[in-house]
């Protein structure tokens, strides 16, 4: 059955009765799938004549005297199929007067469609890269390293960052449309840790090769990850000109976002200031500037002296347990476990109460060094480091012992003999057997 009696069929059901149109291009087409199916179908025992093959119209075909084979009478079906494809269409410009253009544009369609369609269709850069930065941007980032080494270089006091660690997570959030992500950022300050909440958006555009990037602030409280799917844009605070535009230019290997400059503009501590501020990502860290300025007087009221940016390094999440005492080789000795601790590689600390009262701090971190630490000429690699400490009663802290591994490492474990620290990222439940 070919496909374009359909059309002439509908035509008989919209206007309700079968018109002599309808009808001629039914026999047209009936008459073609009897004689050349009749004929290929027939045609394993000898020739087929060409002669024989006549349209609804009663003309012949005259291909030529003789007989020729089944492939030639394929061949000629396939022309008539094409010829009266195109009569159809002819006749559904007729009927389109009668039923209306709308008809027409979807049987048209549905024509095209048995053509076939691409495989694929080229979109701009920054639509494909779009879906780069939203896989990259998810995680936990943490200046650790920058910190320490601040006050180990000694640098001056307004050139030190302060110790920040953010958490970014893909959330579902409808009234923000398709990438979006919860923004959790704690800042250690002189005057006591600061916590604060916000909705990214990612959007392709304004230009081809371009991404936005939109914050939309919780003004001091939290999100309740619980409200997301009723959340809305208003409820949040979004400034207009903040927006950062990730020009995708590929350099090394990160992405630099970019405010337009001075067009972010707000009341910050009763004063009117801008920022001209920078978001790179990259698969290792997240560096962030973070520079406020009076528009009176256009000087610098918040970063350090140097202008350097926040550099978050990315985490690993490892499931460490401690024992006290620490047992080691096969000893059937009593020990108290402390499990499922949860330390990320970039400063993670988790504080425990030993049995004798004291408060044992556990900490691991990946340490990307920061200065050379070697001599002769040679160089100190970096390397994950984990470490325990006590809180004493007197004030101050205590520095029991440490060990170190590859950065690399998946494992690593500390055993002081009065207390073991065994962390890995595969947790023990899902450790597979091996030879």
């Amino acid at each position: 059955m070919l496909p374009w009696r359909v059309v002439p069929a509908l035509q008989g059901r919209v206007d309700g009765r079968g018109s002599a149109a309808s009808l001629g291009m039914r026999r047209r087409m009936e008459n073609i799938d009897r004689v050349f199916d009749g004929r290929i179908h027939g045609c394993g025992g000898g020739p087929v004549r060409t002669s024989q093959f006549v349209s609804s119209d009663r003309r012949s075909t005259s291909a030529g005297q003789g007989s020729v084979g089944c492939k030639c009478a394929r061949l000629w079906k396939k022309w008539f199929i094409a010829h009266a494809a195109m009569t159809g269409y002819t006749f559904m410009k007729r009927i389109s007067r009668q039923v209306g253009r709308g008809l027409l544009a979807v049987v048209v369609t549905l024509l095209a469609s048995t053509i076939g369609a691409p495989q694929g269709q080229d979109l701009t850069v920054g639509q494909r890269n779009l879906f780069v930065i939203a896989e990259m941007l998810p995680g936990h980032y943490d200046n650790a390293n920058q910190h320490y080494f601040a006050r180990r270089r000694k640098l001056p006091q307004n050139d030190r960052h302060d110790r920040v660690a953010t958490t970014i997570t893909r959330i579902s959030a409808p009234a923000f449309r398709k990438n979006v992500f919860l923004w959790t950022t704690r800042v250690e300050t002189p005057e006591g840790p600061r916590s604060s909440w916000q909705i990214t958006t990612l959007e392709p555009g304004p230009g081809d090769s371009e991404v936005t990037m939109r914050h939309y602030f919780g003004e001091g409280r939290a999100i309740n990850p619980e409200n997301l799917s009723t959340l809305r844009p208003s409820e949040l605070r979004r400034t207009d000109g903040c927006d950062y535009v990730f020009m995708f230019i590929r350099r090394a290997d990160h992405y630099s976002g970019k405010q337009r400059p001075k067009a972010c503009r707000f009341v910050w501590e009763g004063a009117n200031v801008y920022t001209d501020n920078e978001i790179q990502l990259s698969k290792s860290s997240l560096w962030l500037h973070d520079h406020k300025w009076l528009i009176a007087g256009n000087r610098r009221v918040t970063g350090t002296a140097s202008g350097e940016p926040y550099w978050l390094e990315r985490s690993r999440l490892f499931h460490c347990y401690a024992d006290i005492p620490g047992v080691g080789g096969g000893l059937d000795i009593p020990f108290e476990r402390y499990d499922e601790i949860l330390l990320h590689d970039k400063g993670g600390m988790h504080w425990i109460s030993a049995p004798k009262g004291q408060s044992i701090g556990l900490s691991l971190r990946n340490v990307t060094w920061h200065v050379l630490n070697e001599a002769n000429g040679n160089f100190n690699r970096n390397s994950l480091v984990l470490s325990v400490s006590e809180r004493l009663s007197e004030g101050g802290t205590k520095e029991h012992g440490y060990a170190f591994a590859d950065s690399g490492a998946e494992r690593i474990v500390l055993n002081l003999k009065w207390i073991l620290v065994n962390c890995a990222l595969t947790p023990r439940h899902q450790a597979r057997p091996n030879m």
